[in-house]
């Protein structure tokens, strides 16, 4: 008969662990979960508890738990250690327990307190020759979050929240090396945000905007309404409704076009590179300095464009 762990239940299907399961632990609070549970969903489950009073705490064992366990301590030597989480007897030379992988903290040198796989196992196929290791090593920064997600993608779920798509979307493709997406998203950002120039030199004009407070500024809009062109708000209204469409497509879809984007660099990379771990670095990982760049670039480029026009 199986034998229960002790006390724990996956926190997302509220079921026993058992020592056979293949369980994995948050890297940030320590929830235990099925490691099919975890990527069902990208992430913990008590995510929106983390760095709360409400956060994931282990049970505290039973006597008779405790007891075994620190027998099991004091009976073992120098060699071996006792996982924390799962109780684990392996070896003390190895990074993380090889049942449960959480770190092993009296192995400090090697210390990593994050599943930089998110849970994914390495040897997952995304493509035929693109493993979670290859596609781990090109992203290279926040992998535990996009692992995952890649992997929902794959499962089937056609859409995957990413804020900073949304509120940067230009700007993150960009950074991600996603040039030809960037220019295409910059590009109707800006034609969309042209639109609403007129109306704001239209209140400019009527010494709308020139105003100290909001109060005397929306008594001057009030008064100056009648004359502002009808054409000039519904361009407005147009620009402002299809620059938040824009950003949701971004946010929503994000994700999924960096997930081809990737597999795409990578099977791309291992079949042509004479030094794929060289290439995984040059075409890959986050360029903040272009992310700074096209940031202040789309803030001033619509000014200047029309000025021209």
């Amino acid at each position: 008969m199986s034998k229960q762990i002790d006390g724990i239940n996956c926190v997302r299907c509220k079921s026993y662990l058992f020592e056979e399961d293949d369980v994995i632990y948050c890297p940030i609070c320590g929830a235990p979960h099925h490691r099919e549970c975890y990527n069902a969903l990208g992430h913990c489950a008590l995510e929106e508890f983390h760095g709360t009073e409400n956060e994931y705490s282990k049970p505290e064992p039973t006597q008779e738990v405790a007891e075994e366990e620190k027998a099991q301590t004091n009976s073992q030597d120098s060699d071996t250690t006792v996982c924390k989480m799962c109780s684990e007897n392996y070896d003390s030379a190895l990074k993380a327990c090889p049942k449960c992988g959480t770190p092993n903290l009296k192995n400090y040198e090697h210390f990593n307190s994050f599943d930089l796989l998110g849970g994914v196992p390495e040897d997952h196929k995304f493509d035929d020759n693109v493993t979670a290791n290859d596609v781990k090593k090109f992203v290279a920064v926040n992998t535990q979050r996009y692992l995952p997600r890649f992997v929902m993608l794959q499962n089937g779920k056609k859409t995957s929240w990413n804020w900073l798509a949304f509120l940067f979307p230009a700007q993150w493709m960009f950074s991600r090396k996603m040039f030809k997406n960037g220019v295409i998203t910059a590009v109707l950002l800006i034609s969309v945000v042209l639109f609403s120039f007129p109306l704001q030199v239209a209140l400019n004009n009527l010494g709308v905007l020139g105003l100290e407070s909001t109060t005397e500024m929306v008594k001057r809009l009030y008064e100056v309404m009648p004359q502002i062109n009808p054409f000039l708000l519904a361009a407005c209204f147009f620009s402002a409704i299809s620059e938040l469409a824009i950003r949701i497509f971004c946010g929503l879809k994000g994700d999924s076009l960096y997930r081809n984007h990737v597999i795409q660099k990578v099977k791309k990379i291992k079949a042509e590179s004479e030094d794929i771990e060289f290439d995984y670095r040059r075409k890959g990982s986050v360029d903040m300095f272009i992310f700074l760049l096209s940031y202040f670039a789309l803030q001033y480029l619509p000014v200047i464009i029309f000025s021209l026009l």
